[in-house]
């Protein structure tokens, strides 16, 4: 059976963006992408990443947890908000590369 691999880089500062704008779009978050003070990705067991941002609600600062699946719809969303059509059967994954993150797809031919 074909198989189709690819494999999408992103540095920090366009993973920050992407993560910013998917809790920005979130009803449930009083996240803004200037609001956010730091984000910090944990690939050890699983990829996580963790977002604080200014709370004016709480005068402090907040935290959120994101899953893999949310880091990768928020990948996606970035993606396919710069122009980029992704396949929508592709089975996606998130990977270190270098000092990178990345979206892989991997698509069946047949």
């Amino acid at each position: 059976m074909g198989r189709e691999y690819r494999t999408i880089a992103f540095n920090a500062e366009e993973i920050e963006t992407a993560l910013a704008a998917y809790l920005a779009a979130r009803e449930d978050t009083q996240v803004s992408s200037r609001n956010v003070t730091a984000i910090q990705i944990n690939d050890e067991a699983g990829f996580q990443a963790e977002v604080v941002f200014k709370n004016p609600l709480l005068n402090g600062r907040a935290r959120i947890l994101l899953s893999e699946q949310e880091i990768i719809e928020a990948v996606v969303a970035f993606v396919t908000s710069k122009g980029h059509p992704l396949p929508r059967g592709g089975r996606k994954k998130i990977s270190r590369v270098e000092d990178d993150i990345a979206l892989l797809i991997e698509l069946d031919w047949f």
